[in-house]
């Protein structure tokens, strides 16, 4: 999860705990965010004058850094040599190059995310820079076996060079002009490996983070709500004309291998999470609908990703929160635009997924259930209108009526995003914010996770979710096997 860093300023959090056995309170206190170093690798062949005081500086960051670990040493100028003539055609030669991290521990748990930035001459003896985003995987047996079981760099790039540009080109024979992600770009056949992501640097078109520990206002879930509407309504479309997606967008976590994985990751955050529901507000209410939840949790995120016939059906984008969305604001501060990053867990299916994915994980406690259902309505009036305009079977549009039925069918999703994504965006930075403590079931794992739910933000928002959850019939699980998925 995560991929842009989010640019903060030096801001404090208002909230600290005073925590009993009894009940949470809440009190005012400074508590200011930490500084976290980020490494750099920098490589710089000869270059001119003008760059030789930069270079210097930058030399002892070089000769320290150049082997770290966290950085592939394939990651080098020579891999994008054939890539940039494509870009610029007057490009000459390659000046500088620095890949370093793009994000701080805990903005980004599953792949590395590092910056690249080349400054190159041109014909003509100026000067470009040029800045890309570049993903890979994390050199770990842990990564090994999550990409022997769904290799998600193959899903990210089928949904970039594949399943984005046909969608813009749907609106745009409609008459429409929507953009949805980055431009994506591929290297040489020099790199020894095809788990990477290589984007366009949004930051350079204006788009930024929100910071992700105050969540997202009206103005910005709005925004999302529009385009993921649109979105979704466009791959539905697409479905109806042409037919399925491709296998890959296709993934059965059903078999053996992609099950042992899930019972795994929600196992390790069943005991953490169960601990701490007994020191919550009326959490011994809750406890034994939520131990038998947890018994069928499995199965519950399995089917609930697989396409339904009963209702509307479209991609989701499967891991949108908020540091999966950048925003582009205008001069006043309100909203131009939405894109989102980080496809790799797309899927096709129900879209209940993506709207509780993305409302309980990332939006203000305040509007989060107060609001829940005015966010619903306005997905649905965006997504009906898209439909329309990309002349969607007019009777294959679901009421707003069948989109809540949908939405009580698939409520486990609200439940597993409350556990799993939601404190994880609302946790402080911290260098043990990392894919090892998310996956493991060590003594040291299981403390990290208990940090999650012990957050006095997370106490919040889960405080106010549960009796929601219980209400609507969110903790009630089915069993699977009779529902014909």
């Amino acid at each position: 999860m995560g991929l842009i860093n989010t640019k903060r300023s030096s801001r404090s959090y208002d909230i600290a705990p005073i925590v009993s056995d009894k009940e949470f309170r809440y009190k005012k206190a400074a508590r200011p965010l930490p500084d976290i170093a980020v490494p750099q690798v920098i490589i710089t062949p000869d270059a001119d004058k003008e760059l030789e005081t930069e270079n210097k500086t930058n030399q002892s960051t070089m000769n320290s850094s150049r082997n770290s670990p966290a950085i592939p040493t394939w990651i080098n100028m020579n891999i994008f040599q054939e890539l940039l003539p494509n870009i610029q055609s007057e490009f000459l030669e390659i000046l500088s190059f620095q890949a370093r991290p793009a994000l701080a521990p805990g903005e980004n748990y599953c792949t590395l995310m590092l910056k690249i930035t080349i400054i190159m001459r041109l014909k003509n003896n100026s000067n470009e820079t040029l800045s890309f985003m570049m993903k890979v995987a994390h050199d770990s047996s842990e990564m090994a076996e999550l990409l022997e079981m769904k290799n998600f760099f193959d899903v990210e790039r089928e949904v970039y060079s594949k399943v984005i540009p046909e969608m813009e080109e749907m609106y745009r024979q409609a008459g429409g002009n929507v953009s949805f992600g980055a431009k994506v770009y591929e290297l040489s056949d020099a790199v020894p490996t095809s788990n990477y992501v290589l984007l366009e640097d949004l930051c350079v078109r204006g788009y930024r983070n929100v910071n992700r520990l105050k969540c997202l206002d009206m103005d910005h879930t709005e925004a999302v709500l529009r385009k993921l509407a649109k979105f979704h309504a466009a791959s539905a479309c697409r479905i109806a004309e042409r037919g399925s997606y491709s296998d890959i967008l296709q993934a059965d976590l059903s078999r053996p291998q992609g099950r042992e994985y899930i019972v795994q990751m929600f196992n390790s955050f069943r005991q953490p999470f169960m601990e701490n529901l007994r020191l919550y507000e009326n959490g011994e209410k809750y406890y034994e609908s939520m131990n038998k939840f947890f018994d069928n949790v499995v199965d519950e995120f399995i089917y609930g990703r697989l396409e339904n016939p009963a209702y509307f059906n479209a991609l989701n984008h499967g891991d949108v929160w908020c540091n999966n969305i950048l925003f582009k604001h205008n001069a006043d501060g309100k909203v131009e635009d939405a894109l989102f990053v980080d496809f790799q867990n797309t899927n096709y299916g129900p879209v209940a997924q993506d709207l509780f994915y993305f409302i309980i994980s990332s939006t203000q406690i305040d509007i989060k259930i107060d609001e829940f259902d005015y966010f619903i309505r306005y997905y649905h009036q965006h997504l009906e209108e898209s439909l329309r305009l990309l002349k969607y079977p007019a009777e294959k549009i679901p009421t707003l009526r069948e989109l809540h039925q949908q939405l009580i069918f698939y409520g486990s999703w609200a439940i597993i995003t409350s556990f799993f994504t939601m404190g994880i965006v609302l946790l402080d930075p911290s260098e043990k914010a990392n894919f090892e403590n998310m996956l493991g079931e060590q003594k040291d794992n299981l403390e990290f996770k208990k940090t999650i739910y012990s957050n006095p933000r997370y106490v919040e928002h889960i405080t106010k979710l549960l009796p929601w959850f219980h209400a609507r019939g969110f903790m009630e699980t089915r069993d699977w096997s009779n529902e014909g998925s």
